[in-house]
């Protein structure tokens, strides 16, 4: 006569559940749907994966949709004035001493006779610089600040030319009045002009006239 055993503990049963175990419970077919809805295992949506693997992403996108600090005015003076690449095209470009100190990096613009040119200006602790290329061809102005006679703000003139196609026209604004100021005039001992204008980004252009004018008169005998 054959004997039942208990799956759980292997006694012999007597013709009822296992008085130790109770009933044994059924097990789901392969494949088939859990019984019980509640203990269905969680599948990780992206939040969850980033999070598994120690990404707060609830912390990164708040910080990274914050506006400025209280006020709504942003730090300016925290910008950074300087890529990464920025002393090396600097170097590369206009084939300065390598001693020679990097301040600052700006997009800006400069009127060639009735041609604007958008570049690069570097300023440096020895020289006024912009680059940029047009038709395919390098321009360069390098400035030693030496040679700077004068160096004035400018805004842009009252009068509208009546020609679309010409490039806009600046006056010098007078000493210590920096209101509605957007560019540089500067004036070197050879009587040429040169006028630098729509600093990149627009709301840098004060720390953009600071540094230049404080080199150019730091360099004065």
């Amino acid at each position: 006569m054959s004997s039942v055993i208990c799956m759980k503990c292997g006694r012999t049963l007597q013709g009822g559940p296992c008085s130790v175990c109770g009933p044994l419970k059924a097990e789901p077919a392969p494949g088939s749907a859990p019984t019980n809805p509640s203990k269905k295992k969680k599948k990780l949506g992206l939040f969850s994966t980033f999070k598994k693997v120690g990404i707060d992403l609830t912390r990164t996108s708040s910080s990274s949709q914050q506006g400025p600090p209280s006020g709504g005015v942003p730090d300016l003076n925290s910008i950074p004035l300087l890529k990464p690449t920025s002393m090396s095209h600097f170097q590369g470009i206009f084939q300065v001493p390598r001693d020679e100190q990097l301040l600052a990096e700006f997009g800006c613009k400069v009127i060639s006779g009735s041609t604007v040119l958008v570049g690069r200006c570097f300023l440096s602790n020895r020289h006024f610089c912009f680059y940029c290329t047009y038709s395919g061809q390098p321009i360069f102005i390098i400035i030693p600040y030496v040679y700077v006679v004068e160096m004035r703000r400018l805004t842009k003139a009252a009068a509208v030319s009546a020609d679309p196609m010409a490039p806009p026209s600046f006056v010098p604004l007078p000493d210590g009045n920096p209101a509605g100021a957007l560019g540089i005039q500067i004036q070197t001992g050879d009587a040429l002009v040169h006028e630098f204008f729509d600093c990149v980004p627009s709301a840098m252009y004060a720390r953009w006239w600071d540094m230049s004018s404080k080199q150019w008169k730091a360099s004065r005998p």
